[in-house]
Formats: structure tokens, C-alpha cells, sequence
């Protein structure tokens, strides 16, 4: 058993206003996500099913399905689950100053969507 404390947790500055804190573990793992208003996390898919939940702030999914874009919107609390390979972007509403999710990937991933946002 291992213990983190995500606040003393170093983060990565993605640019455009994302930052990103990752702890893993054998077959799971965590990342958490800190959004800037208006900043925005590029469509990609990646073979992990993932779990997003918003601690604060909003969070819009970007959805591509048949040569259209769906939004889901998610707010403080709310949760979704990714199925694997399912393209997915993200984008905070300019109204929020700060938004922040729990991510949650099962296997662990051995690349990071979003390494140049």
C-alpha cells in the first residue's frame, strides 16, 4: 500500500491554461486535471477506459460522432465514463475561473493525450 497526497504532488503545465498531477499505480491511474476559463483539451482517444469527475468548476466533453460535434456538459460532481478508444476533447466555459476533474484510467496508459495542448 502506498500513500500521495495529490496537493504535494508535482504538476505538469500543459500550456493553455492545463495543468496536470499523475500518480500511478500497477493497473490504474490517476491524474488530476486543473482547467484555466476557456482553456481547452484537444480530441484524441486512447485505449484506457477512463472515469472523469468534476470537483469544481464545469467541464464540456467534446464528442466528434458522424461528422458532428456533441457537447456534455458536466458540473461539480458529476461523473462520466469513457469507454476505450472513444474520441473525446474537453473545453472549460470563459465563465469559470478554475475547473478541476479526477481522472481515473484503467490499464495505465504508456502515452499522455495532450502532451503539447
Amino acid at each position: 500500500m502506498k500513500k500521495f497526497n495529490v496537493i504535494q504532488q508535482e504538476q505538469e503545465i500543459l500550456g493553455d491554461g492545463v495543468e496536470r498531477t499523475v500518480i500511478k499505480g500497477d493497473s490504474l491511474e490517476f491524474i488530476q486535471y486543473s482547467y484555466k476559463g476557456g482553456s481547452t483539451f484537444p480530441v484524441h482517444s486512447h485505449p484506457s477506459e477512463q472515469m472523469t469527475v468534476v470537483i469544481k468548476g464545469k467541464l464540456i466533453f467534446l464528442i466528434p460522432q458522424s461528422g458532428a460535434e456533441e457537447e456534455l456538459t458536466l458540473s461539480r460532481g458529476e461523473l462520466v465514463v469513457i469507454p476505450s478508444d472513444e474520441p473525446h476533447g474537453a473545453t472549460v466555459p470563459e465563465s469559470c475561473e478554475e475547473t478541476i476533474t479526477y481522472n481515473f484510467f484503467s490499464p495505465v496508459r504508456d502515452d499522455f493525450p495532450g502532451e503539447s495542448v
